[in-house]
């Protein structure tokens, strides 16, 4: 008798139902972690998957929610105005109520209320979980709010990684900072991406651009949240000594911040050469990224960055720093990995703005052949199955 064949792979992903969970989905309050988690679903779901998304979601950003979350099934749970943020009842009964219908619980980030929900829910009820940190396991992360932080960690935190299945790190250093905290299994899947520019349609995308740029000057464009972390104090200091160059802060101002980078702006009078369209989507982002002669992210803290990869995707060179823990950057020759200080940044930035444009087309094209080769969203879908079939 010959042997029965094993049962088909994508068949079995088809009995599998996920719920993914996240503190918002709204993705200019989240940026980063609302486009792995939406990006994610995307992709498993063309595995096989079934997913569902739980998040909190606070008046007024209906629109941008759900316009977000096209072609994905999502529960959104009010956020009452007078409770803390996030902290949103209905969601924590949604959970008890239905959890029993998931074989596995994928928690993404830490701190707030619905990954606590989660966690604990999970945990009495005997379903298995993991939980992606983002970065929030990075001891600059964990330094900030002192003691209050480190209250929370050694209540709830802790205890709540240290009963998940498995936590899933986005970098080896993430890896690492989580096995300084926990004993719990860490297994590492990075973030992909799904942008591609083919370089025929920068003529078209410059009609999307959100703003006006001189078409002779060398532009460096910065896409993400504007806040603390993201070193941008550090990139408007060596924008001052670097006379030629227009800076683009793109992204969202979820907590004021850019008040204080106008006035750092002032003060180096670079009024004429900074920009701020706020928070870019679609062809207006593409269109960025295609007038762009370079992107830059100049982190003091990060997890895994998909703007990183955005621009890696849209053949630009990069700009990063050590704390963004992606040194294949600089291992695959398509962009610099600095120290976050301003005379390595300034240096760094100032040898990408002395090289040919040849030079720098060459390096965007390693960028982009490094993106399509292990960093697509059905490579990682592909992991992240396998990922869950071990836990389950």
């Amino acid at each position: 008798m010959g042997s029965v064949p094993p049962p088909s792979y994508h068949r079995a992903a088809l009995d599998m139902n996920i719920l993914l969970v996240a503190e918002s989905l709204t993705p200019s309050r989240n940026t980063g972690v609302t486009a792995v988690v939406t990006a994610l679903a995307h992709a498993l779901q063309k595995e096989g998957i079934h997913t569902e998304l739980c998040a909190p979601i606070l008046p007024g950003d209906q629109k941008e929610t759900h316009t977000a979350l096209q072609g994905l099934k999502a529960h959104l749970f009010p956020q009452p105005a007078v409770l803390p943020r996030t902290l949103a009842p209905s969601l924590g009964r949604f959970i008890e109520r239905e959890l029993r219908r998931f074989d596995l619980v994928h928690i993404h980030g830490l701190w707030r209320y619905p990954q606590w929900a989660a966690a604990h829910a999970a945990q009495r009820q005997g379903i298995p979980y993991v939980i992606s940190p983002h970065g929030m396991c990075e001891p600059f992360e964990l330094a900030r709010k002192g003691w209050r932080k480190q209250l929370h960690w050694n209540l709830l935190e802790r205890h709540n990684l240290e009963q998940a299945s498995a936590i899933h790190a986005i970098t080896e250093a993430e890896r690492r900072h989580c096995e300084r905290l926990t004993k719990t299994s860490v297994r590492v899947i990075s973030n992909g991406v799904s942008v591609t520019l083919p370089e025929e349609n920068t003529l078209e995308l410059k009609a999307h651009l959100p703003l006006a740029l001189p078409s002779n000057a060398p532009v460096l464009l910065f896409l993400g949240r504007l806040h603390p972390k993201k070193g941008l104090d550090l990139l408007l200091e060596a924008a001052s000594n670097l006379p030629e160059a227009h800076l683009v802060l793109a992204g969202p101002d979820p907590i004021g911040y850019r008040a204080t980078l106008i006035e750092q702006v002032h003060r180096h009078r670079l009024q004429e050469r900074v920009h701020f369209p706020g928070m870019v989507t679609g062809l207006a982002k593409q269109a960025l990224l295609a007038r762009a002669d370079a992107f830059v992210l100049p982190s003091y803290s990060e997890g895994f960055s998909m703007a990183v990869l955005e621009a890696l995707a849209a053949a630009k060179p990069v700009v990063i720093t050590r704390r963004c823990y992606f040194d294949r950057v600089a291992e695959e020759g398509c962009g610099w990995v600095v120290e976050p200080t301003l005379a390595d940044l300034t240096q760094a930035l100032k040898a990408l703005l002395y090289l040919a444009p040849e030079e720098l087309k060459k390096m965007g094209l390693r960028g982009r052949s490094l993106v399509e080769s292990e960093y697509t969203w059905s490579a990682v879908a592909c992991q992240m199955h396998e990922f869950y079939r071990t836990l389950l």
